[in-house]
């Protein structure tokens, strides 16, 4: 990073702070989760504690708020699937209760509606630090949308590393195997979950792996989040979002080539 870009960033955070001071949080936030208000209260209130990303991320959200709204409805039911579902944890399978910053993040994703009641955000980018939950997080967006998302969802698992990447799937794994342990609803095993021929839902959940012949050519994709992670873990993280992009477009047009999206 150059010096002016350096300049750049702490005039823009400089900024942001001010615009940030003693902003008056609506009260529709605080009744949707109090949690909510509590992180923007912590990110306006101490920016030396919080980077310009986090900061601007809270101005964007209150922007959105003054435009359309917030969803409490939305927020507390996702709230209360995520603090229902068991995750691994230092005494086996037990159920979190949602952080600050979670609450926030899932919010920003959840909460805002159009007036037909349709999600307005349907992509995001989250940057999580080690040992903040990114893994079950993860997990969380995976199981809501097997659950409760389009009727033909597909979420995949990805990472650095294949070992990550079957560390996540497990994760939500274990707690399908938790939810459905009798498989009445969804085939689990190793590397995919799936509607079985029973369930009139379609969604599933797979772990992409270097097995390009049982995997659908998934291998490649696979091969692609590796090299943008890399990327972040080299300080490149201002292009990834880009090239998930790209991934989500590439894995679309595999899909229509294999016939899956005529109708």
């Amino acid at each position: 990073m150059t010096e002016d870009e350096k300049t750049r960033l702490r005039e823009a955070k400089k900024g942001v702070t001010a615009r940030l001071a003693g902003v008056a949080v609506p009260r529709c936030v605080t009744e949707a989760d109090p949690r909510i208000t509590a992180y923007i209260g912590a990110v306006a209130g101490n920016p030396a504690g919080h980077n310009l990303w986090e900061q601007l991320a809270v101005e964007r959200f209150l922007r959105l708020v003054g435009r359309y709204g917030l969803s409490g409805r939305h927020i507390r039911r996702f709230f209360r699937f995520y603090e229902s579902l068991y995750f691994p944890g230092k005494k086996g399978q037990q159920r979190y209760s949602l952080t600050p910053v979670q609450a926030f993040q899932f919010a920003s994703v959840y909460g805002f509606r159009d007036s037909g009641g349709r999600r307005l955000v349907k992509e995001c980018a989250l940057f999580v630090p080690r040992k903040f939950s990114k893994t079950t997080g993860s997990a969380a967006f995976a199981l809501w949308d097997l659950l409760f998302g389009d009727s033909n969802a597909e979420s995949y698992t990805a990472a650095n590393s294949q070992d990550q990447a079957k560390k996540c799937f497990d994760v939500i794994r274990g707690a399908m195997v938790r939810l459905d342990p009798d498989g009445r609803k969804y085939v689990i095993n190793e590397q995919i979950i799936k509607p079985t021929r029973s369930n009139p839902r379609k969604a599933q959940a797979q772990c992409l792996t270097a097995n390009a012949r049982t995997k659908d050519a998934l291998s490649r994709r696979r091969r692609d989040h590796h090299q943008a992670g890399g990327e972040l873990s080299r300080g490149g993280g201002g292009d990834l979002l880009l090239r998930l992009r790209e991934l989500r477009r590439a894995h679309d047009l595999q899909r229509i080539g294999h016939g899956r999206d005529q109708s």
